[in-house]
């Protein structure tokens, strides 16, 4: 049996400080398979640069410089907290068996937040880079389109989300070489999608869309929405951004009062969007999808 003092506190902390950072590793990060972490030190980071995809060009004299057009898409951060406390009888008789537990669901909140964060953005469908809600109408070049559709998940609505990303194209016309890699269903849609995505056969026949992309559950989604995203480049269609990590802080001034020792984290973050032609989002009705240009 331990004495409650600061120093054995202490020593505490210190164990608690790496159960954190241990369960911080293992949670599941659920939001790197459609989001890229971006680590700042800066309150506001500016995205303006999103307004072009960067393609190559034959050189001639001299760099083509592309001009960004009056884009202006800024992330702010976020303060968010979460705190726990020890009982003095759960230091004194068990030390770190009971707050063990404890410490490993404070960091699942953390992750749990980053993925609430991330997913969350596809219902909230805020304004992109272009100042346009980022599932919906815009206009690249001299073309429009819109990537947001009303179609309950079939194979055809699948494949009409498939060549539509297909067929987007830069400013000049270049193919941007997007192919969708995850179909994200709202957990209504879970064995629709299993099944059209997951099934080798349908009635007997060959499944053509067997494999054709990854398929994720997204509880954050509302009933009968469904997404494509193609994930395979380094900036992701949604942004995460994290300026600072989460870390145990000790608390020990209700030690003698309240017997107890409080342990908390801080973090500052924010989440964004990317490139809206990285994402297709249909909110599951049953009228056609729309395809390429319109």
């Amino acid at each position: 049996m331990a004495d409650f003092t600061l120093a054995n506190v202490r020593q505490l902390t210190r164990g608690v400080k790496t159960i954190f950072n241990q369960a911080m590793k293992a949670a599941p990060k659920r939001y790197l398979q459609v989001a890229t972490e971006i680590t700042t030190h800066s309150h506001t980071v500016d995205y303006s640069w999103l307004g072009d995809i960067p393609e190559m060009k034959e050189w001639i004299n001299a760099r083509d410089f592309q001009q960004l057009k009056d884009y202006k898409y800024e992330i702010a951060k976020k303060d968010w907290e979460s705190s726990i406390y020890v009982m003095r009888d759960d230091f004194k008789f068990d030390r770190l068996g009971v707050v063990k537990p404890k410490i490993q669901q404070l960091a699942q909140t953390v992750t749990r937040h980053y993925n609430s964060l991330v997913f969350g953005l596809i219902k909230t469908n805020g304004n992109c880079f272009d100042g346009k809600p980022f599932f919906g109408a815009h206009t690249l070049g001299a073309k429009s389109y819109n990537n947001k559709v009303n179609a309950a998940l079939t194979e055809t609505a699948l494949f009409d989300g498939i060549e539509f990303m297909q067929k987007l194209a830069s400013r000049d016309g270049a193919p941007l070489d997007i192919m969708p890699s995850l179909l994200l269903v709202a957990p209504d849609l879970y064995k629709t999608g299993k099944q059209l995505v997951g099934s080798k056969q349908i009635n007997s026949s060959d499944n053509v869309a067997h494999n054709i992309v990854q398929l994720e559950v997204v509880k954050e989604m509302a009933p009968k929405t469904w997404c494509l995203m193609d994930t395979t480049h380094p900036l992701k269609p949604l942004i995460l951004q994290i300026t600072k990590r989460g870390e145990v802080e000790e608390d020990s001034k209700d030690m003698f009062e309240k017997k107890r020792v409080n342990y908390g984290i801080d973090t500052m973050d924010n989440a964004g969007y990317g490139f809206w032609q990285m994402a297709y989002f249909s909110s599951g009705g049953t009228r056609s999808a729309a395809r390429g240009a319109v």
